[in-house]
């Protein structure tokens, strides 16, 4: 007859019998309870569950092992074990217990249901491993980890109000000691100002007064977004018509300002769309402002719009300084400007908006560029149809 047929013959006893010879020697708790009592009561331990809990097996034989929880019922590995026991089914579990002098230890328990040969369940078998130092281990790291994550964010808040303070401060003065300078010269040289120099100051003040607007529309607009406080409001939106107007009015400010760029303008597809108006503003006054601002005047800048059955493409490309390579992971930081804008003015504050604000839709936002060739920035929005 082979060795697992005789084993198949034995009573539970036998069997039990020579689990308990066997785990005598071994280095982990080990015992077994009645299955069939309704409490389940200890019928054996081995000397490593005595070492393991402070009780001896005359202490514990006959009761239930909840008392090794004390107080500390309530706890998910607790209701798991009960389910398994109600069940008749296995599990593992990790416990906080308690020893007879009332220190805690982490007690993970693997129980395995005995059957009879019949198949009446008649036993639990657990076997019991103090795994503290693990926990403990465990809880150190994800401390360690916790404090990491929080040192790291205060890194960078502080880094944050750093730029913002050093930003305002420097792109808020310029533009006032401009229309300051502007409004002094036209003051105290009125009468020998000709019309033309006249206009120029005008314009001049004009100028910076626009760059103060910005600034502070973006620092307004950028804040709402990183406390979550953008409102997405979708409304059924003429897109074509609403570029053409935008675009128009860029390219007069442009003119205004001294500049002066060759547009292509393309637009495909429906003209109705569902999209909230005030992001779409960011992102496309966003995008031709950085475009006019990072490349010569005369020089032709792209603006491609294309709607499709399931989606909306923007597409802004120019033929400027473009962005290098080392800058290109850290675009949409607050703050962060490319090496190679040198004296160009900027909050390094409009690609952070614009990423926001198409995010907000649901949207993606990708950028290619070569220094000294040129960028483009392709936004895909979901189609919604009105």
């Amino acid at each position: 007859m082979k060795p697992d047929a005789i084993a198949l013959n034995r009573s539970p006893d036998d069997v039990l019998g020579i689990y308990q010879s066997a785990m005598e020697a071994a280095g982990v708790g080990f015992s077994i309870a009645d299955a069939t009592r309704s409490d389940f009561p200890l019928v054996y331990v081995n000397a490593t569950f005595e070492r393991l809990t402070g009780y001896t097996s005359e202490e514990v034989l006959g009761r239930s092992c909840r008392f090794l929880q004390g107080d500390d019922y309530d706890q998910p590995g607790v209701h798991a074990m009960r389910q398994a026991l109600r069940d008749g089914v296995g599990c593992v579990v990790s416990l906080r217990n308690y020893r007879k002098d009332g220190s805690m230890f982490w007690n993970q328990i693997s129980l395995t249901p005995v059957h009879a040969p019949d198949g009446k369940l008649t036993r639990f078998v657990g076997i019991q491993t103090d795994v503290t130092e693990l926990k403990q281990a465990q809880e150190e790291a994800v401390k360690a980890e916790i404090l990491r994550v929080e040192l790291e964010n205060e890194r960078e808040i502080a880094a944050l109000r750093e730029n913002f303070a050093s930003m305002v401060s420097h792109d808020l003065r310029n533009p006032l000691t401009g229309i300051t300078l502007s409004l002094e010269l036209l003051e105290t040289l009125d009468d020998r100002l000709t019309p033309e120099k006249r206009l120029e100051y005008v314009q001049r003040a004009r100028r910076q007064a626009r760059n103060m607007r910005d600034l502070l529309e973006d620092i307004v607009t950028f804040s709402k977004g990183n406390a979550g406080r953008v409102e997405f409001n979708p409304q059924s939106l003429n897109l074509a018509m609403f570029c053409r107007r935008l675009l128009g009015e860029m390219q007069a400010e442009g003119r205004a300002s001294g500049g002066s760029h060759q547009f292509d303008f393309q637009y495909v597809g429906d003209a109705s769309v569902i999209v909230d108006e005030k992001l779409i503003y960011h992102m496309v006054v966003n995008l031709i402002s950085n475009a006019m601002k990072y490349s010569a005047p005369q020089t032709q800048i792209d603006f491609h719009v294309q709607v499709d059955a399931d989606h909306i493409t923007l597409k802004v490309s120019d033929h400027g300084m473009g962005i290098p390579k080392g800058d290109q992971k850290r675009l949409f930081e607050p703050f962060h400007r490319a090496r190679n804008v040198r004296e160009i003015s900027g909050t390094g504050l409009g690609l952070a908006i614009v990423k926001n604000s198409v995010e907000r839709h649901g949207g993606q936002i990708q950028c290619q560029s070569v220094e000294g060739t040129g960028t483009t920035f392709t936004i895909s929005l979901p189609r919604r149809s009105p």
